[in-house]
């Protein structure tokens, strides 16, 4: 995603949002954090893939990429994906990212899948709103460990996910429960539907037990 595809995506989201109201982002200590497509927007671009043993690359949703295989792949081309047209935005989590907006700019993500990595400066307030990450791969342990960044950067309370993909959300939740990185963090994860419902799963971290020693046990 080049500078200029960055700012036609920010627009998009822009032309979506109205008034802003409030989210469970505790006082505005918290951030949210939003797919893109199929998420906050229902989008007509494919991307190609190229698995191995494929001679030629073959085009699909952004749905339909987010359950391949990342070791099944051999080669991907972004070029059509790689640019926002005619996105239908999804209501209930533009509605969502508006709220989370009202806690000013840092607290909503936008983190996609797309690729590359988005520019990061823009001059224009209007369309510095959210941040754009780009992970350029369908392998959820991607948007995992950028999850476990902005924990690092932000030292949120709450972090929310809203995601379309399973294999996404659970990545996220297995890395929250066994990483202490987590610990003393309420994570919320949202899955949202193809009919624009949004879940609700509450995750935290797990420590280990102690292990008992033969001590224990006298």
């Amino acid at each position: 995603m080049n500078h200029q595809q960055e700012e036609k995506l920010r627009r998009l989201v822009k032309e979506a949002l109205s008034d802003a109201n409030t989210l469970g982002l505790d006082g505005c200590r918290g951030i949210a954090v939003f797919d893109f497509d199929s998420t906050l927007a229902q989008t007509k671009e494919k991307v190609g893939i190229k698995l191995k043993g494929d001679k030629d690359f073959r085009y699909v949703t952004s749905s339909e990429y987010a359950q391949i295989d990342p070791d099944e792949l051999e080669d991907q081309d972004f070029t059509e994906f790689d640019s926002v047209s005619g996105a239908d935005p999804i209501l209930p989590t533009i509605s969502m990212l508006r709220d989370a907006l009202s806690c000013g700019a840092r607290r909503a993500i936008i983190l996609t899948a797309r690729a590359p990595e988005a520019s990061g400066s823009n001059n224009d307030p209007i369309l510095r709103l959210q941040r754009i990450d780009a992970v350029g791969s369908s392998d959820p342990k991607k948007k995992a460990n950028a999850i476990r960044g902005y924990r690092r950067d932000f030292n949120p309370t709450v972090i929310h996910f809203y995601e379309d993909s399973l294999k996404n959300l659970n990545a996220v939740r297995d890395m929250v429960e066994n990483s202490s990185d987590f610990s003393g963090v309420n994570v919320v994860l949202h899955h949202v539907g193809r009919d624009g419902s949004i879940g609700f799963e509450e995750v935290k971290y797990s420590p280990p037990e102690p292990k008992s020693s033969e001590n224990d046990f006298n």
